[in-house]
């Protein structure tokens, strides 16, 4: 067993520098960040330490073609390695999948491996970075904003006011995905579908949207669920539709929803409720593609709860891959008071926030996502609900 170490700028130049030498045999048997360079302990740089290894017998002793043994034949001992083609190049869409999935795996490595020192900024910005991590902001996300804060601190010339590191945390940091903090472009298509697992919320939530709809906006509306695993969702929607006097059609396939559109073709707004499973299996999301037809004039929020655990709600938004969301809801803001996921999931996915809910009542519990209400979360002043839901 051959053992080599390796040191790059980030995950993927290590892997290029492992394959290079060792083959695409080559296993990664450890890998951590460390900090070179610096001036007075300022300014470090991040790089990934690697150890690699790659086993020649296991190589040897595989099945080879002719010219795969001449090519062999040919490489030392120490780095024989299998030469097989992967099958996965035989076919582009499996290869699609498979670098998806190296990137996440990359994404993931990157995100569980990077430390946070909070000695690393100035003393005036120290308060800023140990709330946003007690908010739970990801470790390579404050290494990275620590850095740009420090240079932005000083180019300031060194502000000491709460007020004013805020505000340089808002134009340094929030400014960079302004686009996907606030509330762009909503509802503007003329069907809106929500999405997400059981327990989230969605039902509620797509009466806070339409009651809003038809009081501020005063457009005609109508509802289609396709949730008919729970007959108690079914009825949930009707009482809301009711109040608000808005019809519904319940779709069990696409030749229904298909119905259901012919029917709300006059209605400005048709708003889509969609049923609450596991989603860890991509079934499910599939079956979802038999109903509606995605393809259409929709615009699609996957709803998420901030009081579900983040590596779960990652693992629900790769599984809605399949589709194209638009925007995230995150809903149950007043049940927690932990708000740093948002910024992980921006950050990490480029999708952008929709909405937020803080409540049951309906329609005031929900407010179009900004980034000062986000900032408010992040960094007010103790208030554990953030921003008022009239706000």
């Amino acid at each position: 067993m051959k053992f080599k170490k390796y040191v790059a700028p980030n995950m993927p130049e290590a892997m290029k520098k492992v394959r290079a030498e060792l083959g695409q045999n080559a296993v990664i048997i450890n890998s951590k960040t460390i900090y070179n360079g610096g001036i007075f302990g300022l300014f470090k740089r991040k790089n990934i330490e690697v150890i690699a290894a790659v086993d020649p017998e296991a190589a040897s002793g595989s099945k080879t073609t002719g010219a795969q043994k001449r090519k062999l034949s040919v490489t030392p001992e120490s780095t024989i390695i299998k030469e097989e083609k992967p099958s996965y190049e035989k076919n582009g869409q499996d290869m699609t999948l498979l670098l998806k999935e190296i990137q996440k795996l990359q994404a993931d490595l990157q995100r569980n491996t990077a430390k946070t020192d909070t000695t690393m900024v100035p003393n005036d910005l120290k308060p800023i970075m140990n709330r946003l991590e007690s908010q739970g902001v990801a470790s390579h996300l404050l290494f990275k904003w620590g850095e740009a804060l420090t240079t932005a601190y000083f180019d300031a010339n060194k502000p000491e006011e709460k007020e004013k590191i805020i505000e340089l945390f808002d134009q340094v940091v929030l400014s960079e995905k302004q686009d996907r903090l606030e509330s762009t472009d909503l509802l503007e298509k003329k069907f809106v579908a929500l999405v997400g697992p059981t327990g989230v919320g969605k039902t509620t939530t797509l009466a806070k949207l339409a009651a809003q709809t038809i009081l501020k906006k005063k457009k005609k509306v109508a509802f289609i669920t396709t949730d008919t695993y729970r007959i108690a969702a079914i009825e949930q929607l009707k009482t809301y539709a009711s109040i608000v006097g808005a019809p519904v059609e319940v779709c069990y396939n696409i030749e229904d929803f298909k119905r259901a559109k012919e029917r709300f073709h006059q209605y400005d707004t048709i708003f889509i409720d969609t049923a609450g499973r596991n989603f860890r299996n991509p079934q499910y999301v599939e079956d979802l593609k038999d109903v509606i037809d995605f393809k259409e004039d929709v615009q699609t929020f996957l709803t998420l709860s901030l009081t579900a655990k983040e590596s779960d709600m990652r693992q629900i938004i790769d599984q809605f891959s399949l589709l194209h969301i638009d925007r995230f809801i995150f809903t149950k803001m007043d049940e927690t008071s932990s708000y740093g996921t948002i910024l992980n999931l921006v950050w990490d996915t480029d999708i952008g926030v929709g909405y937020l809910t803080n409540g049951q009542n309906v329609p005031d519990d929900l407010t179009e996502a900004s980034k000062n209400s986000i900032l408010s979360y992040l960094v007010g002043d103790g208030d554990q609900n953030g921003p008022s839901s009239n706000s």
